[in-house]
């Protein structure tokens, strides 16, 4: 009887052990993704604190997984006397108390994190250091080695003159090793070294998503009051776009002085080559003061950063004006910027950018899904149902690289 038995169930359990060795199989990654936050294991290759060489690099199909929320360190940075945190239609109501008279300019250091005070300190000292120009041109960089070396072959394209009035800023927000900026730019050797004010800083952890962290850091690491932020894929090939933004910054400076008014440019007119060279200008290119970019609230942390969100939180603060270029720049015939081709090649004389591609096409990534709804996050900050956060970098950073210019 039980021979007949096993005879008649083994097939169906066969079956059954099949399908659940092909879900297992299917969903390994995903799990790992999961179990890396519920755990709070940081999941991913081992980085370290030096530049990558890219002559080292060894062909392995590794998978990268991304670190989920929530942050393993605590923010850095703190605001003494957060912004206005709820939209204009909510401020009236009772038990929301706004600090329009105290919105603040900087970070101070979070005295509820251990490690602040260390690494506020160290980042005091990194701004002090080098020279200051006029404006801070910042990309945020997460292993596009083309885009980057587009992005330098046009600030070497400009005069001298007029390249030694900005720094340049890029934040590595996490690549792995034989993809990080500092391992291109110091390729290069003298070529770019000598002939730029530029500094790579890095961030340690691979933080899902982590735009809202990076540009954050860009801000607080920025040498000079105005910042010009932007993303890798838009270029400003043009020298003449460089010196409409430094108009823009002498205007901006006589407001504050005038009647203490911040603005924010944005829509900078784009030639975007993805859309059979369109005019499209990027939402999250912008030119502000970083007192502009706290008095806004910065980004928070918590949520996945939007453009959109960041303007309507600037739009709730008093004193700051949100000015729209693109069509300025068309009446006065200041070049565009450019959005880059999906796959654009490598300037020729850029050492290792082929090799830094070539690689990053023979790795694997496996990320968290994209958050592409959070209407609800944000709506109940604006309503003042939830509190925005007040802890920013929350990671560890150091500065990659930094080119003999800037060192002078």
């Amino acid at each position: 009887m039980t021979e007949s038995i096993i005879s008649f169930y083994w097939p169906s359990a066969l079956i059954v052990s099949l399908l659940f060795c092909a879900y297992f199989a299917l969903e390994a990654p995903f799990l790992a993704l999961k179990g890396g936050e519920e755990q709070n294991v940081v999941a991913g290759p081992t980085r370290t604190n030096t530049a990558a060489s890219v002559t080292s690099i060894e062909s392995d199909n590794s998978v990268l997984v991304c670190d989920k929320r929530p942050y393993q360190l605590c923010g850095a940075g703190r605001f003494k006397h957060p912004p206005t945190t709820i939209g204009p239609h909510y401020q009236n109501m009772p038990g929301h108390h706004q600090h329009h008279h105290d919105a603040p300019d900087a970070l101070i250091v979070n005295n509820h994190c251990p490690r602040a005070e260390r690494v506020m300190q160290q980042a005091k000292e990194d701004r002090n250091s080098g020279f200051r120009r006029d404006i801070t041109f910042v990309v945020l960089y997460y292993e596009e080695p083309v885009f980057l070396s587009h992005q330098i072959e046009t600030w070497l394209a400009w005069p001298s003159s007029l390249r030694d009035r900005f720094n340049f800023l890029i934040v590595d927000d996490g690549s792995r090793t034989g993809l990080r900026a500092d391992a291109l730019l110091a390729a290069q050797g003298a070529d770019l070294d000598d002939h730029i004010n530029l500094e790579v800083y890095y961030i340690e952890q691979n933080l899902c998503w982590n735009i809202a962290g990076a540009r954050n850091l860009a801000v607080h690491m920025a040498k000079t009051e105005y910042i010009f932020v932007c993303d890798a894929d838009t270029t400003m090939p043009r020298y003449q776009t460089a010196t409409y933004l430094l108009e823009l910054r002498t205007l901006s400076m006589e407001l504050v002085d005038h009647n203490d008014t911040q603005q924010i440019h944005i829509h900078f007119d784009r030639i975007y080559e993805r859309e059979n060279l369109s005019r499209k200008p990027h939402p999250a290119v912008m030119l502000l003061s970083k007192t502009a970019y706290w008095m806004s609230g910065g980004c928070d942390e918590d949520g996945f950063f939007t453009s959109g969100w960041f303007r309507k939180r600037a739009n709730w603060q008093e004193n700051i004006e949100i000015v729209e270029v693109g069509d300025e720049m068309v009446e006065r015939r200041v070049p565009p910027l450019r959005g880059l081709p999906q796959h654009p090649l490598c300037p020729s004389h850029f050492v290792n950018c082929d090799k830094m591609n070539d690689y990053k096409a023979g790795l694997s990534s496996v990320y968290g899904p994209k958050p592409t709804d959070q209407k609800e996050y944000w709506y109940l900050r604006e309503r003042g149902n939830e509190s925005w956060s007040n802890e920013f970098l929350r990671f560890s950073w150091h500065r990659a690289f930094m080119s003999n210019q800037t060192a002078v």
